[in-house]
C-alpha cells in the first residue's frame, strides 16, 4: 500500500456533489468592481463641496458660496465676503456694506473670516446705505444740512389767502368737533398704546451735536435704553410665533441696533479720555449681549 493511498481519498469529491447536474454558472456580470476612478468620484463629492456662508439682509437670506475649505484654510477674508455681500444685495459699493457676526463689527478687510470666527453655515447680519441714504457717518452731516435748510424763526412767512366760505366750514366742523369731543374720553383716561411692532424705532441722535466722547457715549447709552430695548425685550418675552412675523421682528431689530448702535459707537473717538472709552465699551457689549438674546428668542 502506497503511502499517499489514506490521503488521497481524502481530496477526492463526494459522489453525490459530483453527479449534480445543474451548478450555477457565475459570470462577471454577478460582481461590481470600485475602479480607482469611481472611488476618487465618491470621495471628493463631499471634498469639493463649496463652503457656504448665510447672509441675512432685511427679510431676505442669502446663500454665497465659497471654494471648498477656503474659511478653514483662511483664504475667504472679510473684504471679499465684502464683496459678495455687496453683489447679492445690489448695493452700488462695498463700502456701503457693513456686516455683523455673533455681535461683532466685522471692520477689518484684511483679516480672514476664519479669524473672526466663521465657519461653514455661518449666519451674518448685513446693513447697507443705499445711495442717497445717511451712512452711520455721515448721517449727522445729513441732520446738519437738514437744520440749515429749515427756515430761520425771523424768516418772514408767507401770508395766508383766506377764504369766507371756507372759515365757515371750518366753523361748523368746529361746533361739531367740540360736541364729539364732550363725550369722547379725556387724554389721561384713554388707554396708552404699546410700541407696535410694525414701526420702525426712531433714529439714534446726531453725536455731532454732543461736544466730547463721552457726551457721545452717554447719549447712545440713553437711546439704546429708551428706544430700542424695550422692544427687545418685549420680543424676547413674546416672540411672534408666526415665522414670517417672528423673522422679520428679528431682523429689525438687529439691524436697527448694528446700524444705530454699534456703528455709530464705533465712530466716537475716545481720544485718550478713560470714562469715554469705558462707556463706549459698555454700550458695545450690552448691544452685542441683546443681539445675541434676539438670536435666541428667534431659534
Amino acid at each position: 500500500m502506497s503511502w499517499r493511498s489514506p490521503f488521497t481519498n481524502l481530496f477526492r469529491r463526494s459522489p453525490q456533489y459530483s453527479t449534480v447536474s445543474n451548478t450555477p454558472q457565475v459570470s462577471d456580470s454577478d460582481y461590481s468592481y470600485i475602479v480607482d476612478g469611481a472611488a476618487g468620484t465618491y470621495r471628493n463629492q463631499d471634498d469639493n463641496a463649496p463652503d457656504t456662508l448665510l447672509l441675512k439682509h432685511k427679510r431676505n437670506a442669502y446663500e454665497l458660496n465659497f471654494p471648498a475649505y477656503a474659511i478653514n484654510d483662511g483664504t475667504l477674508s472679510v473684504r471679499e465676503l465684502r464683496r459678495r455681500a455687496a453683489e447679492a444685495t445690489g448695493a452700488p459699493d462695498p463700502k456701503r456694506v457693513k456686516l455683523l457676526y455673533k455681535g461683532k463689527l466685522l471692520d477689518d478687510d484684511d483679516l480672514p473670516c476664519r479669524d473672526e470666527g466663521l465657519k461653514q453655515q455661518s449666519e451674518v447680519l448685513c446693513v447697507v446705505s443705499e445711495v442717497g441714504e445717511s451712512t452711520p457717518s455721515e448721517g449727522s452731516d445729513a441732520e446738519d444740512k437738514a437744520s440749515d435748510s429749515a427756515p430761520p424763526d425771523d424768516a418772514p412767512r408767507p401770508k395766508r389767502v383766506r377764504n369766507r366760505n371756507k372759515n365757515k366750514k371750518n366753523k361748523n366742523k368746529k361746533k361739531n368737533k367740540d360736541g364729539a369731543d364732550s363725550l369722547a374720553p379725556s387724554a389721561d383716561q384713554k388707554p396708552s398704546a404699546s410700541p407696535s411692532r410694525s414701526t420702525l424705532p426712531a433714529p439714534a441722535p446726531n453725536l455731532k451735536a454732543f461736544s466730547t466722547p463721552l457726551e457721545q457715549a452717554q447719549a447712545l447709552s440713553a437711546y439704546f435704553q429708551r428706544e430700542l430695548l424695550p422692544l427687545c425685550d418685549e420680543y424676547i418675552a413674546n416672540t411672534p410665533t408666526d415665522p414670517k412675523s417672528r423673522e422679520f421682528e428679528h431682523a429689525k431689530l438687529s439691524e436697527t441696533i448694528l446700524a444705530q448702535v454699534l456703528l455709530r459707537a464705533d465712530g466716537i473717538e475716545p481720544d485718550g479720555n478713560v470714562d469715554a472709552r469705558n462707556a463706549r465699551k459698555a454700550l458695545v457689549k450690552e448691544a452685542q449681549s441683546t443681539l445675541t438674546k434676539l438670536d435666541q428668542a428667534k431659534a
